[in-house]
């Protein structure tokens, strides 16, 4: 939540319900797709989603 808050919340000033669930989705794609987490290994999230649902990891 706190990356959330800080990355877009705080930043923008949104003047719509729906201005701010455009800025939700684009954010949203954003974060799983470019930023790397630490804690995933220095990985994108879609990246971690795509090995655990990989077939070698689901057959193991």
């Amino acid at each position: 939540m706190r990356t959330l808050k800080e990355n877009l919340l705080w930043i923008h000033t949104l003047d719509t319900v729906e201005d701010l669930r455009r800025a939700l989705l684009a954010f949203k794609e954003t974060y799983n797709t470019t930023w790397l987490i630490g804690r995933l290994g220095h990985r994108t999230p879609t990246a971690v989603r795509n090995d655990l649902l990989s077939p070698a990891t689901i057959a193991a």
